[in-house]
């Protein structure tokens, strides 16, 4: 009996799904769902459906959906999605699955295929996830029908399309991408299922991976945010603007999986990083320490706050840590530049009458004002012209006595001939 596959492209129809200015979730899921048809079809044995091959027709319903793959007698219902969040800041790829039973421990065992390919291509691993629904059921509707109809389902949210660090790969790789997309789904439909395919000369019959336990219970999803965050100073550089701290937190029940920091005592924070730097959350512990790099604000002091997110989006804040402000930079002539112009004249407050400044570039322009001129320079442009002028001026006043006195004897002995002639 061959393996026989539904696929089930998510919207349609006047449900448009997620939707940007450059993207229309209905017509990103159609796109990869036809191409993971196409190459799942190519593998020997097995039979491959779609939910719908025309985005813009009628949206079915989730019942009716799930309808077409119990007609079909499927083995396995595959949910093509596309994300965004709410504040539009999340990124990266998850799986959705089943919480119960055997339904959790197949679905589990194909997302951790999915989710390795996923993060191949340059998605953050955001995981493999249940929700419950409040009548203790699964929370989507097309696991909870699946699983009364006996199909194991997932919903693959193949990244966000909000968001750039998801959406700058999207743009890389073109509409070709969406076609890496379709394959790489159905090629990890095939190693889940040790497929092989004569056509394109592949083989995973002897595909190995570890399989999930069959859970004792309902897999919980973790209701509550981290349990502890914590952040300590580690030092400062006021002249380059930068502050090194430590962000330690921890959460007994799930992993640790973004941080984000706000400069203004958590009135407003920054973009989401991944609380390990890396690609991938997968290696993270519930319980860590990560150093981070935080700007100074200038010309005044900030107030550091650091929340961390654990893998269902629960956040926790930390303490306050009050910051120095980065040095505002001021722009000085250097002593070379201030020898080029001996001749400058500066007025009575200190400022030179020529405003000479330095320009970004370095260079020096009359045109610009500059007024960071200080005293001492005032007094050493100024001393050696005041010896000068202060020997012209007594040397003026004595030639002046001079020719004064010169004129008087003069005029003296002039007086004293006419009064001789006279007699």
């Amino acid at each position: 009996m061959s393996l026989r596959i539904v696929i089930d492209p998510g919207h349609g129809g006047e449900s448009l799904g997620g939707n940007t200015d450059e993207y229309i979730e209905k017509y990103l899921d159609a796109k990869v769902a036809d191409y993971m048809k196409e190459r799942l079809s190519q593998y020997d044995g097995v039979e491959v459906f779609l939910t719908r091959s025309n985005p813009d027709a009628a949206e079915l319903s989730i019942k009716e959906r799930v309808k077409i793959a119990a007609d079909h007698n499927a083995d396995f219902l595959f949910s093509i999605h596309f994300n965004m969040s709410v504040d539009h800041d999340l990124y990266g790829s998850e799986v959705w699955v089943s919480a119960f039973g055997d339904y959790y421990r197949q679905g589990k065992d194909f997302a951790d295929i999915e989710m390795e390919g996923l993060t191949s291509l340059g998605f953050f691993d955001r995981g493999i996830k249940t929700k419950i629904g409040k009548e203790g059921t699964d929370y989507y509707g097309i696991m909870r029908y699946a699983c009364e109809s006996n199909i194991p389902a997932v919903i693959i949210e193949h990244c966000h399309m909000d968001e750039s660090r998801d959406t700058d790969i999207l743009k890389a790789g073109g509409e070709e991408f969406y076609k890496t997309l379709g394959y790489l789904d159905a090629d990890s439909v095939a190693k889940f299922y040790h497929l092989s395919s004569s056509s394109l000369g592949i083989d995973y019959s002897n595909y190995t991976y570890e399989q999930e336990p069959l859970p004792a219970s309902v897999v919980m999803p973790d209701l509550t945010a981290p349990s502890t965050c914590d952040i300590e100073l580690i030092a400062s550089d006021t002249a380059v603007g930068e502050a090194t701290v430590k962000v330690s937190a921890s959460d007994g029940e799930s992993i640790l999986q973004y941080y984000k920091y706000s400069l203004d005592g958590g009135a407003t924070y920054s973009k989401l990083y991944p609380w390990n730097d890396e690609n991938t959350a997968k290696a993270a512990a519930p319980v860590g320490n990560i150093t981070i790099t935080v700007p100074l604000t200038e010309d005044e002091q900030s107030e550091l706050k650091v929340a961390v997110c654990n893998r269902f989006d629960l956040a926790t804040e930390s303490n306050t840590l009050s910051l120095p402000a980065k040095e505002k930079k001021i722009d000085r002539i250097p002593e070379d530049k201030l020898r080029e112009y001996d001749n400058i004249t500066y007025d009575e407050d200190g400022a030179t009458t020529d405003d000479i400044s330095a320009s970004k570039d370095g260079t020096y322009s009359a045109d610009d004002a500059y007024t960071e001129v200080t005293s001492d320079m005032t007094y050493e442009k100024s001393s050696g012209n005041t010896d000068i002028i202060l020997f012209v001026l007594f040397a003026a006043i004595g030639l002046a006595a001079i020719l004064t006195l010169g004129i008087g004897i003069y005029v003296r002995n002039t007086k004293k001939r006419r009064r001789r002639r006279r007699r």
